[in-house]
Parts: C-alpha cells; sequence; structure tokens
C-alpha cells in the first residue's frame, strides 16, 4: 500500500538530491514567487499539519491515554529517523573521540531496546491476560516466541548497512503502534517485571520507548556534531516535515489510512509537487 510516509519518503529522496544552494531555484506557487524551492518544503509541511487538524477535527473517538503515550513515542521515532538521513555509510562507522559511540551504535542501541521493550511489555500483558496476574521474568524463549525473531537475526540486520536497520526498525516500530494500542486505562497501572529489582508500571514502561529514545536522539545529534557532520537547510527543513508526518499520522492512529479520501488528497498534493520540482531541477 502507498501510503503518507511513501510519499514523504519520495519527497526526501529528490531533496537530498539537492543543495542549499538549489533552495533559490525558482518555484512559484499561487502569488508566492520569490522564495523559490524552499516554499515548496513549507507547502509540504503545510499539507500534513492541514490533513493532521482536518483528521483531528473528525475523529468520532478520542485518543486513549494509550494512544496518547504512542503518540509520544511516535513523534520522537519519525524525528529519529530525521536525524539520520542522507548518513554515508563511512560516518556511519566512525568513532567521533574516545570514549564515544559510532552512530552505527547509538542506531543499535535504540533499535535494541525498542525490541525489548515491546517484549516486556507484552510479556507483562500475557501475565495479567492469560496468566491470572503472577508475574514472570522474561527468558529467551519469552523472548523470541514474542519478538518473532532472535539475537542473531537481529544482529545480523543491525551489523548491515544503514538502509536495512532502518527498515527494519520501521517495521518493529509499526507493530509496536499495532499491537500495544489496546491496553486499557486501568493494564495501565498493571505492573510487569523486566530487569529491574521491583516490578514496574505498563505505563512507566510505554513512556520508556519515547524518553529512552529522545535521550539517545541527543546523543545521535551530538555525535553527528562532534564528526562535524551539521545538518544543512535542507535536512532541517525536512526534520520539521518528519514532525509534520508524525502529527498527522499520530491523527489517524487506529484508523485504517486507505479509508481516509483526505489522505489520498494530501498524498496527491505532495506527490504532484515531487515530481514538479523534481522536472524543473532537471531541466
Amino acid at each position: 500500500m502507498n501510503t503518507l510516509f511513501n510519499s514523504i519518503q519520495d519527497f526526501t529522496k529528490f531533496a537530498l538530491e539537492m543543495t542549499d544552494a538549489d533552495l533559490e531555484r525558482e518555484w512559484v506557487w499561487k502569488d508566492y514567487d520569490e522564495e523559490g524551492f524552499r516554499f515548496a518544503f513549507f507547502r509540504t509541511l503545510e499539507d500534513l499539519l492541514t490533513l493532521e487538524a482536518f483528521q483531528s477535527h473528525r475523529r468520532k473517538k478520542a485518543l486513549s491515554q494509550t494512544q496518547h503515550i504512542l503518540a509520544g513515542y511516535h513523534l520522537a521515532f519519525r524525528d529519529l529517523q530525521a536525524s539520520l538521513l542522507g548518513i554515508d555509510p563511512a560516518e556511519y562507522e566512525r568513532v567521533p573521540a574516545e570514549g564515544e559511540w559510532s552512530l552505527r551504535k547509538v542506531y543499535t542501541h535504540i533499535v535494541e531496546a525498542d525490541l525489548l521493550f515491546h517484549v516486556a511489555i507484552k510479556n507483562g500483558l500475557n501475565d495479567h491476560r492469560l496468566r491470572d496476574g503472577k508475574l514472570s521474568k522474561m527468558t529467551e524463549e519469552i523472548w523470541e516466541e514474542v519478538s518473532g525473531t532472535n539475537d542473531a537475526e537481529v544482529d545480523a540486520i543491525l551489523a548491515g548497512p544503514i538502509e536495512a536497520a532502518l527498515d527494519y526498525h520501521e517495521t518493529v516500530h509499526a507493530r509496536t503502534l499495532s499491537m500495544l494500542a489496546d491496553i486499557s486505562d486501568e493494564e495501565l497501572e498493571k505492573t510487569t517485571l523486566y530487569w529491574e529489582k521491583e516490578a514496574m508500571t505498563l505505563r512507566f514502561r510505554l513512556h520508556r520507548f519515547e524518553s529512552h529514545m529522545r535521550q539517545h536522539t541527543i546523543q545521535m545529534d551530538k555525535t553527528l556534531e562532534m564528526l562535524d557532520l551539521h545538518p544543512n537547510e535542507i535536512k532541517r527543513l525536512l526534520r520539521l516535515i518528519y514532525n509534520g508526518l508524525a502529527r498527522a499520522e499520530n491523527a489517524m492512529m487506529g484508523i485504517n489510512e486507505s479509508s481516509l479520501k483526505a489522505v489520498n488528497k494530501y498524498k496527491k498534493n505532495i506527490e504532484d509537487r515531487t515530481a514538479e520540482l523534481r522536472g524543473l531541477f532537471e531541466k
């Protein structure tokens, strides 16, 4: 299925082919004829924000507490993705200074943590839903059963190209949003076991998705600075667009995206704009 994310990916792929100087190329939208290609980035952002506002207003059912928590996590996830746009494979491996982590090591840690958080929460839910509330610690068997994978498979993916790791993380993240969204308000206060000495609530564990990811996105940004890989204007603009994408996606949480006519309208706007810009760029 061609999703809103796919449309933004196509726009992003084109944008990363440009330099900041290309933002000055002529592009006209209605009476706006002085901003050039740069204005197309803001029109794309505005399409996403319009979709967010429209769909939020039309929701028949408000987001649950769990969905609100997961929406914050999704904002963090898209921001992390944006921070990694256009990373050169060689730079992905570089250690910026003694005692610091490479971009690969930071990102590998984030993906592995997301997997572990998901399994810990799902196992805790199973304790309460299927095992009469008797808490169980995570074992290798539980890890493989709940995650649907094993250490060797995960290690192989994360040791490969960054593109493979990003695609895998997208799949893991989407599964988390789908499989954990039905946690009730009452269940949020249920306790679960993981590595800590004491049991912690599901509410705490869900919030850890976002807070842990924010923590290491900051580490990622610091590493990029230490590697002298400062974001140019295009990457800064794309980071805004990824924030708008997450907001639009959050407004559609729990709804089949393909059933929403408004999504198709704004997807087409973005796809047509990408094609128009590419045509002008290649002249």
